[in-house]
């Protein structure tokens, strides 16, 4: 089995139409796979909505701002109720 060396320096010897070839069908290959994974991530992360009532538009934008202004509130300076306890600085003298 060649290396990954042996193979681009075989690869460089090639006419420029098979080296396109080579890089488009890569690309794209590479490309499949990201999008397989992004597939994935979305039908794991998703679930079945539930409906439970009905309320009107102008209250679903409101809670879905609310919701997103708290999420990214809570990223950046996080909880205003957070408590931090540091333990006191303990100084020792050197030799």
């Amino acid at each position: 089995m060649r290396t990954i060396e042996q193979h681009l320096h075989h690869l460089r010897q090639k006419p420029e139409h098979i080296k396109k070839h080579v890089a488009f069908w890569t690309s794209f290959g590479i490309t499949a796979i990201i999008f397989a994974f992004w597939l994935t991530s979305l039908s794991f992360g998703r679930s079945a909505p539930s409906i439970t009532s009905t309320e009107s538009p102008w209250h679903a934008v409101t809670a879905s701002v609310h919701d997103a202004w708290s999420t990214l509130s809570n990223s950046f300076g996080g909880s205003s109720s957070a408590n931090y306890n540091i333990p006191p600085l303990q100084v020792s003298a050197g030799k």
